[in-house]
């Protein structure tokens, strides 16, 4: 086919106005502005801080919404279709990224989240499913910070340390400036070092801390390689002099002098004393971790807050990390934390303090163990329970040790969806602790279960085979034995988790090991009212006649219905008899106490020196749960 030069010119115009067309049409409706840093800055109509994107009409004409998409994917583009709305002439919309699906409050609300961390899109997509606007994560953003136009609807973007959503894009900054360097890495060292600090970019003061405290433009100006002569955490910003680069994020390092440890230590740096007077406050904080060996493996930074209740009262306090993607360094940890468990990828680990067994500042008998020791021995003997796996490791906060600590996984949705490939929407998990907590999904499967189980005599089998569709029985009769043989006497109505998965094939109802610090022999609390520390036979005796008719704490009701099916009640009786020849054989405990005992016992005089008490006293304390 011969193209003549008059049709040429005409497909060339033709070309040339499709482009026109196409460019107007990007420049009325565009992504404006986006959030995946909201920490606290922008809270949406449930009193949430979420991530969120901006929309702007840059016309003089409402624009109606309807059939619009949104999406956190190039790939999938049209992942979120709005349902109904309009953006009035020159005016913003604002879409909350929580996975709600729903429009309330006057917000859009999209059926995803925002992760900045992988490096994800804002994707804006017209009803025709054709792209009109995107922008591709290059750089992350630190806490409470946005993404946005420079201008609205402006082709330079650029960042904003106060984000403007449903106002004017003003104030922003063009770029970070670069993060620090340090001469020498964190690690342990047998004498005295000197670190340097050094920038690649032109016009920069570094800032930096040695007690873990936060890098703000007042502290101390670096001039001179700093000389580190005994155990800190150096904390280090790179300010820039042009007013259009803001602040880096901060490089933490700690320095280990004359220290030595045989098993992993954290080091943490933040404001402790802040979070320390205050259970319910949440403070940022670098995590450094070091293994078993004292090599640096990764660093972290996230939220520390309380963990614990009872034992917050002691000055060795149980604390909690979530990573957080919101803060621009990564939103898990990739680590394979416990050395037993296959599992690389966590966004909250608990450090506690031995919980309400801690060694010196609990009972005399405190044995900083007792809970780790039940549940690491279910967990290694493979019970039908889920368990916080158990770690020992020591902790250092800003620079100063602190203890002997149990790095412990969290039962939440992370670990439904790993063990089990069941996620957060498709879990109902209820605990109790003084009151029903409906931690995912719902109660409604679980009342109706506990209802069936009142209303039909589970003596006729085929009730029964009913209500182990629905609950898992090995998983309930193993909780009861655990329970009852170490005599706990702070379950049922305290400490008590259990949760099922309705995905694919599902995860019947099953238990969660909560705290056993109120076990073998220490007496501090009989919040079960069990029968304090008297006869222990009476003690388990009474747990089993305990909350009657009470669908919030059921499991003794379902306990006694469960007893009356001779299935049930061989399979529990046939059961016992198992694990007292196995798990819970004096042979086996004994076992599993000196193996902890033997990890432990390198770190106590340094534990003791720090907290009080005596090695022998701790070794007493274990030798009385023997």
């Amino acid at each position: 086919m011969i193209i003549e030069p008059m049709q040429l010119n005409k497909k060339i115009f033709l070309l040339l106005f499709l482009t026109f067309i196409s460019t107007i049409g990007f420049a009325q409706l565009v992504i404006n502005e986006f959030s995946c840093s909201n920490r606290s800055d922008y809270a949406d109509n449930y009193g949430e801080n979420r991530d969120w994107i901006e929309l702007y009409n840059n016309t003089n004409a409402a624009i109606d919404l309807t059939g619009y998409y949104l999406s956190d994917k190039l790939s999938n583009p049209t992942k979120w279709q709005i349902p109904s709305g309009s953006i009035a002439a020159y005016g913003y919309v604002l879409a909350i990224c929580d996975n709600r699906n729903e429009i309330s409050g006057g917000l859009m609300h999209t059926n995803f989240k925002l992760t900045q961390t992988n490096f994800e899109d804002v994707v804006l997509t017209n009803p025709n499913s054709v792209i009109i606007d995107s922008y591709t994560i290059v750089k992350l953003t630190q806490g409470n910070h946005s993404t946005g136009r420079l201008t609205d609807a402006g082709a330079t973007w650029g960042y904003f340390s106060n984000p403007t959503p449903l106002l004017a894009n003003t104030g922003g900054y063009n770029d970070y400036a670069t993060k620090p360097t340090f001469n020498l890495g964190p690690g342990f060292y047998a004498s005295t070092q000197t670190v340097s600090l050094s920038s690649p970019d032109a016009g920069i003061t570094i800032r930096y801390t040695t007690d873990g405290q936060a890098v703000t433009s007042a502290s101390t100006i670096y001039t001179n390689p700093i000389n580190i002569n005994s155990t800190s955490i150096v904390r280090a910003r790179c300010f820039s002099s042009d007013p259009l680069i803001f602040a880096s994020l901060t490089e933490t390092n700690t320095y280990f002098i004359n220290e030595s440890h045989t098993i992993p230590v954290i080091s943490l740096g933040g404001n402790f004393d802040a979070l320390f007077g205050d259970f319910d406050f949440e403070i940022p904080s670098s995590y450094e971790y070091f293994d078993q060996n004292n090599v640096y493996q990764f660093e972290q930074f996230g939220d520390m807050r309380g963990h614990g209740n009872d034992s917050w009262a002691f000055d060795q306090k149980g604390i909690r990390f979530y990573t957080r993607d919101e803060y621009g360094i990564d939103d898990k940890i990739d680590y394979q934390l416990f050395p037993n468990r296959t599992r690389t990828e966590f966004d909250v680990v608990i450090m506690k303090a031995a919980g309400s067994d801690n060694f010196p500042a609990s009972t005399a008998s405190a044995a900083h163990l007792r809970d780790g020791f039940i549940q690491s021995l279910a967990q290694e003997d493979e019970l039908h329970v889920d368990t916080r796996t158990y770690r020992s490791i020591a902790i250092y906060i800003n620079g100063e040790y602190w203890g002997i600590y149990e790095l412990r996984e969290r039962v939440d949705s992370d670990y439904t969806d790993y063990y089990y490939g069941q996620k957060e929407e498709n879990v109902d998990m209820l605990e109790y602790w003084g009151g029903l907590t409906i931690r995912y999904g719902t109660d409604a499967a679980w009342n109706d279960l506990y209802n069936y189980m009142m209303a039909n005599d589970l003596s006729v089998d085929a009730n029964y085979q009913y209500v182990i569709t629905q609950l898992d029985p090995l998983s309930f009769i193993d909780y009861f034995i655990l329970n009852t043989f170490f005599v706990n006497q702070d379950w049922l109505n305290w400490n008590t988790a259990w949760w099922r998965g309705t995905q694919g094939a599902g995860v019947r109802w099953k238990y969660t090991l909560w705290d056993l610090d109120a076990t073998n022999g220490l007496c501090y609390v009989d919040f079960t009212g069990t029968g304090g520390c008297g006869d222990e036979t009476e003690t388990v005796c009474n747990a089993m006649d305990y909350f009657p008719n009470d669908p919030d704490i059921p499991h003794t009701d379902m306990y006694a219905a469960l007893l009356q099916n001779q299935t049930f009640f061989e399979l529990y009786i046939n059961r016992y008899a198992d694990l007292l020849n196995s798990t819970l054989s004096c042979e086996r405990t004994t076992e599993h106490m000196n193996q902890m005992e033997s990890v432990m016992l390198p770190e106590m005089p340094q534990h003791v020196a720090r907290w009080g008490g005596s090695v022998a006293d701790w070794q007493t304390n274990i030798q009385g749960i023997r």
